[in-house]
């Protein structure tokens, strides 16, 4: 399941029931402490990635229950309704999104079959002209990730890079176009969160190392700057 917030609003899109990918949304309203079904996907899918751009919440790629896809979807919520995007250039799933002024960034991911090839490379939405445009690669090869914005600069956290799970940070200047190392986390993980609290830095949270799913918090602070 992947989830973004918008209208002030918190939504969880998709990922896997008991045995299928879902298409299914719900909607977390803070003022009433309740989760609402909201209207459900065009396809389903799981380990898909979402952000939200201009007021609008978009899922990119991720896996339909057969195959990976290249195939993304935009959310209004003001009018209730899911409509296509422009693909992806390449199939992939277990991908990071990251929001930075008016694009859309899609990084990493994975494709063909389990312990297949992950990605480096990254690509930017531009919703003017409905077009995904290649972008700076990431140093290292990463599915599985998190991705967090702070200070106008994207940070692409753990994640693995088909080998094993990895502790290293990148942080990507989309002025410069151009990826540098950040300090890396205490503990290699994939499948985590990450979400940055003004003030207080870069967190990540949870995941999986490889031997457990963790419960374990850490933080960069906004003091630290890349290497």
């Amino acid at each position: 399941v992947c989830g973004g917030r918008g209208e002030g609003r918190l939504y969880a899109a998709g990922g896997t029931g008991e045995s299928q990918a879902l298409a299914t949304v719900e909607c977390y309203d803070p003022a009433t402490r309740l989760w609402q079904p909201a209207p459900s996907m065009g396809s389903a899918r799981s380990f898909a990635a979402l952000g939200v751009l201009g007021g609008r919440l978009y899922i990119i790629g991720g896996h339909d229950g057969k195959s990976r896809t290249t195939s993304g979807e935009v959310f209004d919520p003001q009018q209730g309704l899911w409509s296509p995007v422009a693909d992806i250039s390449s199939t992939r799933s277990e991908l990071a999104v990251g929001v930075l002024g008016d694009r859309l960034y899609a990084f990493g991911g994975m494709t063909f079959r389990q312990g297949g090839p992950r990605f480096a490379t990254a690509e930017a939405w531009d919703p003017r002209t409905s077009k995904w445009t290649p972008v700076a690669s990431m140093a290292c090869r990463r599915s599985g990730l998190a991705m967090g914005v702070n200070e106008g600069k994207l940070y692409a956290v753990g994640g693995h890079d088909g080998y094993g799970r990895v502790a290293s940070v990148e942080v990507y200047d989309p002025f410069m176009d151009r990826w540098q190392s950040a300090p890396s986390l205490p503990d290699p993980r994939c499948f985590l969160g990450v979400a940055c609290v003004a003030g207080e830095g870069l967190f990540a949270v949870g995941g999986h190392n490889g031997d457990q799913r963790l419960k374990t918090v850490e933080c960069l602070s906004e003091s630290l700057q890349p290497a």
